[in-house]
C-alpha cells in the first residue's frame, strides 16, 4: 500500500523478493500508469502533507498563545493574591498599633485614678491630723 498508485517496480526489486514472487509479478500486473496521473497524485499528496503541516502549525500556535494567555492570568491573580496579602498584613499591623494605644491610654487613665486617689487620700489624711 506504500506504492498506491504509484509504479512499484523499484520498490519490488529492492526487497529481494523470492523467484516464485517474481513468477507471480505477471498475475497482478494491471497496466502501465500515465505520467500525468502520478504527476497529479504526487501534487496531491505533497499538498494534503502541506495542509497537514500548516494545520499543526497553527494549533501549536494556538496552543501557545492559550498557554501564554493562561500563565499571564495566573500571574495577574498571584499578584493581587500578594496584594490582598500585603493589605491584610498592613490592616492588622495597624489594627495592632491601634489597640496597643488604647491599652496606653487605659494604663495612663488608671495610673490618673490611682493618683487622683492617693492625693484624695493624703488631703483627707492631712484634715485629719489638723
Amino acid at each position: 500500500m506504500r506504492n498506491a498508485g504509484q509504479d512499484g517496480t523499484k520498490p519490488f526489486d529492492e526487497e529481494n523478493h523470492s523467484q516464485e514472487a517474481v513468477l507471480k509479478l505477471p498475475k497482478f500486473y494491471i497496466g502501465d500508469l500515465a505520467e500525468e496521473k502520478v504527476s497529479a497524485v504526487a501534487k496531491a499528496e505533497a499538498q494534503a502533507k502541506k495542509d497537514a503541516e500548516e494545520k499543526a502549525k497553527v494549533e501549536e500556535k494556538a496552543r501557545a498563545e492559550a498557554q501564554a494567555d493562561k500563565a499571564r492570568r495566573d500571574e495577574e491573580q498571584r499578584r493581587a493574591q500578594q496584594q490582598q496579602e500585603a493589605l491584610a498584613a498592613k490592616q492588622r499591623q495597624e489594627a495592632e498599633a491601634q489597640a496597643a494605644r488604647q491599652r496606653q491610654q487605659l494604663e495612663e487613665a488608671a495610673r490618673q485614678q490611682e493618683a487622683a486617689r492617693q492625693q484624695k487620700a493624703a488631703r483627707q489624711e492631712a484634715l485629719r491630723q489638723e
